[in-house]
């Protein structure tokens, strides 16, 4: 089985340009939206070489090279081979700090257990660190991990497939969490257990599931970390619960406890903005131990069946989502978008925060939507759409732009599957944020 080509050419703007592409029948891919895959010269190009069919989810069998690219030549320069990645977020492979250009860091496995492995790329001197990393600091002396043991059981699609734990198959609430990972001595703690999140406003939907914690993001002054705890529900969904504190673990603070939160990015060391769900009477209807929660769990296992354009305009009206921003300085949430793009990977350019880069998921023709946002005119301006293969679509392997900026804030890096073929997409857009 071939893959289909792209439907339609990639429609720019006509302020912006592709100024790299990798290309090739390896496929090449960064990962998650919350790093910058260029060093701080943004002359190096990070990311992952597969080679073989991706249309699966990440096996024990697979492996792929890290490496990086140099945009002037155009050569891949491979570093190490990982077994710990998967499609979504890579091996967490990312620039560390704090110059940003001398040394990287990723996730890999090393006889049966999961670690991260730093690597000077002048050097090739490599240190190994006894646990994985997930969000990390800005100055490169920490980090928050997971359980990606745990995680093997609780979270397809975006756990690693190497190690076989079976400790972790059952719930260890009182020994999972968040860590903190010292990347200059080494070791790891338990910050935050999962027991102590339970115990937080203790919901009836809580009790006889399973629970995980993800999506860690540092702030840029690297004093405080917000990260999602989630658990599964009777109707097949996730409650999302949250939560910033402190880069020690302390000053817990809870957001709107709305159930549903998808994708967040830090605008300041002060203000979140995340894709939710605005707090409705819809949401406590699902979320409730009474009775009329029975009869929302058919209705949702329904609505999942029908097509997304015949169910947006209910959802929207019983459950609301949309783009929000908190302030954690007066604990209040606006709402920046009310929902008309769904779901997408926010972040906001390093130094005209006003403009946010998002992306939307492939609607039903295979497009997805990367654009600009000025939160403070209310202009959406669409930077590219980009055609994707269909095979791909709503699966666990599939390629979502996953836009992040460079360093500069005058490129953005995409993955993309817009010539059949999993490949990573800089854009030179300084001439329409000048404008």
């Amino acid at each position: 089985m071939t893959v289909s080509p792209a439907t339609a050419p990639i429609e720019l703007a006509p302020e912006v340009d592709v100024v790299f592409a990798t290309t090739g029948k390896e496929r090449h891919f960064f990962g998650y939206y919350d790093k910058s895959p260029l060093d701080s010269t943004d002359s190096k190009l990070l990311c992952h070489r597969y080679t073989g069919d991706d249309r699966h989810l990440v096996t024990r069998d697979d492996h792929c090279e890290v490496g990086y690219f140099c945009l002037h030549s155009g050569q891949f320069t491979a570093l190490m081979v990982t077994d710990a990645f998967n499609w979504q977020q890579g091996s967490m492979l990312q620039w560390l700090g704090p110059n940003h250009s001398d040394e990287v860091i990723w996730n890999d496995i090393e006889q049966g257990q999961y670690v991260a492995r730093i690597m000077n790329i002048h050097s090739l001197e490599t240190r190994t660190v006894q646990q994985t990393i997930y969000g990390v600091s800005p100055d490169g002396q920490w980090a928050v991990s997971p359980s990606f043991e745990r995680h093997e059981y609780c979270r397809p699609g975006y756990r690693y497939r190497g190690v076989n734990n079976k400790a972790w198959e059952s719930p260890r609430d009182c020994d999972d969490g968040v860590f903190r990972v010292d990347l200059v001595k080494g070791g790891a703690k338990l910050l935050i257990s999962l027991a102590e999140l339970k115990r937080l406003s203790p919901l009836a939907s809580m009790d006889g599931t399973e629970h995980y914690v993800e999506h860690m993001l540092v702030n840029p002054a690297g004093n405080r970390f917000t990260f999602h705890h989630r658990w599964k529900l009777p109707d097949g969904g996730i409650y999302t619960r949250m939560y910033c504190c402190d880069s020690d673990g302390k000053n817990l603070q809870m957001l709107n406890d709305s159930g549903f939160y998808s994708h967040q990015t830090w605008k300041s060391d002060d203000e979140i903005v995340v894709t939710g769900r605005v707090p409705s009477r819809g949401g406590q209807l699902r979320y409730s131990s009474n009775r009329l929660r029975h009869f929302m769990r058919p209705l949702l296992r329904l609505a999942r069946r029908l097509p997304a354009e015949m169910t947006a305009p209910i959802r929207s009206r019983l459950m609301p989502f949309g783009y929000l921003k908190f302030d954690l300085r007066n604990e209040s949430c606006d709402v920046l978008e009310g929902g008309k793009w769904g779901d997408g990977h926010p972040s906001f350019h390093p130094s005209h925060p006003s403009w946010m880069l998002s992306d939307t998921y492939a609607d039903q023709d295979g497009i997805q939507d990367l654009f600009l946002y000025n939160i403070l005119t209310k202009e959406r301006t669409t930077i590219a759409q980009f055609p994707s293969p269909i095979e791909y679509a709503a699966k666990g392997y599939r390629c979502d732009l996953h836009p992040r900026w460079d360093r500069s804030g005058n490129r953005v890096i995409v993955d993309t599957l817009c010539t059949g073929v999993r490949q990573v997409f800089v854009l030179d857009v300084h001439k329409l944020v000048a404008s």
